[in-house]
């Protein structure tokens, strides 16, 4: 009978342990501060604007990429006209991972910039 009280004992600790790993799932944390809101209200949990955070850091190597490429092509024959002119680079990479939406370009003056909210300054 000892041991029965034991098992039941430890899956009760479990089943309390779960449940609070749960509820800081879903709410953010305890004792915590909320985080501010993203600007384009991406993740709601802490786990979703961790991964958003991660898709901020994938753009913003994207668009470091998309820059260097471009000085290269500006040394050798001047601003591309499009994205699309650049070599090397997927039509993936040349979208936010976040919005999928394409990256902006200004062939004039060879400036690259993300439409996403949030992304403006990258």
């Amino acid at each position: 009978m000892r041991e029965r009280a034991n098992t039941l004992l430890g899956l009760l600790f479990v089943i309390l342990i779960v449940g609070v790993l749960y509820a800081i799932y879903l709410g953010g944390g305890f004792g915590t501060t909320a985080m501010p809101e993203r600007a384009d209200k991406v993740g709601r949990t802490t786990i979703g604007r961790s991964a958003a955070a991660a898709k901020d850091v994938v753009c913003r190597n994207n668009l470091q990429q998309i820059r260097m490429a471009i000085q290269v092509e500006q040394t050798n024959s001047g601003n591309p006209t499009s994205l699309a002119d650049l070599p090397g680079f997927t039509a993936e990479s040349l979208n936010c991972p976040i919005g999928h939406e394409p990256y902006t370009y200004d062939a004039s003056t060879g400036k690259v910039s993300c439409p996403h909210p949030g992304h403006e300054s990258y």
